[in-house]
C-alpha cells in the first residue's frame, strides 16, 4: 500500500457492500489530517437521499417535505407541526436519518432514484429522535382524534417503541460513503429477506402495517 494511501481518513474509503448488523448508535470514527489521528465519537447513521455526494461531503437539508406529501400523511404532518413551533422548524428544516440499516434499505427500495448513504452526526446535532412509525399511525386514525393526539404526544416525546423505524432528525451531517446507488435494489432487497423486523413494543392502539417507504422521511428531508 502506497503511503499516501495510509494517509487517506477512513471517511474516504472505497464504498463498502458488508452489513454488520446491529444498531449503530454511537461509533469511535477516526479523521486523519495532517498525518495525526484524532478520536472523534459520532453517530454512524442512514440516509437515503436523491443527491450526490463524497466522502467528507457535507449534507444540506432538502427542504421542506411538506409539499410533496400526499392524503392522510399531509394532516399527519400538519398537526405535528402545530403541536410544537420547535418542531415545526425542525420538521421543516432538519436532516432525517435512520439508525437501523434495515430500514433505511426498505425506504431505499421505496424510491425509484434514492441513494442509500452511511453518515456521520455528532450527537450534539441531534435535534430529535423518535419511531417514524408514528406518523404513519397519525395517519392512519385520521377518523380518531383522541388517538391522534396521544400519538403526536407519543412523536413530540420521542418514544422510540423498539422499532426499527426510529428516525433522527439532525442539523448537520457528514456523508461516510454511498452503499448503494439507484439501479442496486436487487442486491439490497435480498438482504433485506434475510433480515427480520424487530417487535414493536409499547406501541399506541393505532395499528402497525408492514413497513412501507415512508413519505416524510430521509428521502425527502
Amino acid at each position: 500500500m502506497r503511503t499516501g494511501s495510509r494517509q487517506k481518513s477512513r471517511l474516504h474509503s472505497r464504498r463498502g457492500r458488508a452489513y454488520t448488523g446491529g444498531r449503530f448508535d454511537l461509533r469511535t470514527c477516526y479523521r486523519q489530517s495532517d498525518g495525526d489521528r484524532h478520536q472523534m465519537n459520532l453517530l454512524v447513521l442512514y440516509r437515503v437521499d436523491r443527491r450526490d455526494f463524497r466522502p467528507g461531503d457535507d449534507i444540506p437539508p432538502a427542504g421542506d417535505h411538506l409539499p410533496r406529501m400526499k392524503g392522510a400523511f399531509v394532516e399527519a404532518e400538519k398537526l405535528l407541526r402545530s403541536a410544537s413551533p420547535t418542531m415545526k422548524e425542525q420538521r421543516a428544516n432538519g436532516i432525517y436519518a435512520f439508525e437501523q440499516y434495515r430500514a433505511a434499505c426498505i425506504n431505499y427500495l421505496g424510491t425509484r432514484d434514492g441513494k442509500l448513504y452511511e453518515i456521520e452526526v455528532n450527537p450534539d446535532d441531534v435535534l430529535h429522535k423518535a419511531d417514524m412509525k408514528i406518523v404513519n399511525d397519525i395517519a392512519a386514525s385520521a377518523n380518531d382524534a383522541s388517538q391522534q393526539t396521544l400519538l403526536v404526544n407519543a412523536y413530540l416525546n420521542g418514544e422510540t417503541r423498539n422499532s426499527d423505524w426510529v428516525e433522527l432528525i439532525v442539523s448537520k451531517a457528514t456523508a461516510r460513503r454511498m452503499l448503494y446507488g439507484p439501479r442496486e435494489k436487487l442486491e439490497v432487497k435480498r438482504q433485506i429477506e434475510l433480515m427480520p423486523p424487530k417487535p414493536t413494543v409499547n406501541a399506541p392502539a393505532a395499528p402497525i402495517t408492514d413497513p412501507q417507504a415512508p413519505q416524510h422521511g430521509p428521502s425527502g428531508g
